[in-house]
């Protein structure tokens, strides 16, 4: 879940500011910034995005692996301004670095790595201004 904070910056475009928090399985969870830069169709309601996510693991389990590890996420996407205050979206987002966490477990002497292949992230914005 994320809040998005947006400006106007020139014409078409806008930049908005995605503070939020993410839990989801295998210990990939933590609070999330964002950036993303958008560009307002002209005639249109429609707008593309891109910008890029810093999600800040802080699942641990008893574990060291997964906590504290920063993830840089590069996003794109669409979305449909459904009134001057509210709009929804559609993103992509893939890592630069997919590693996310390395987890051992001595009692079965396993150990396990996580990895981050994609995220597709379903939005609704707000607009405060």
């Amino acid at each position: 879940m994320s809040l998005t904070l947006g400006v106007d910056l020139y014409n078409n475009i806008s930049f908005q500011f995605r503070p939020g928090f993410i839990i989801t399985k295998n210990y990939y969870e933590g609070f999330e910034l964002g950036g993303y830069f958008c560009y307002k169709i002209p005639s249109s309601k429609l707008y593309s995005q891109l910008g890029i996510n810093y999600h800040f693991n802080s699942s641990v389990d008893g574990n060291s692996g997964g906590s504290g590890k920063t993830i840089s996420l590069i996003g794109f996407g669409i979305g449909y301004q459904i009134s001057k205050k509210l709009s929804i979206d559609i993103s992509f987002h893939h890592p630069i670095q997919n590693l996310y966490g390395s987890f051992g477990y001595p009692e079965q002497n396993l150990h396990k790595n996580y990895f981050i292949e994609r995220i597709i992230e379903l939005g609704v914005g707000l607009r405060i201004n």
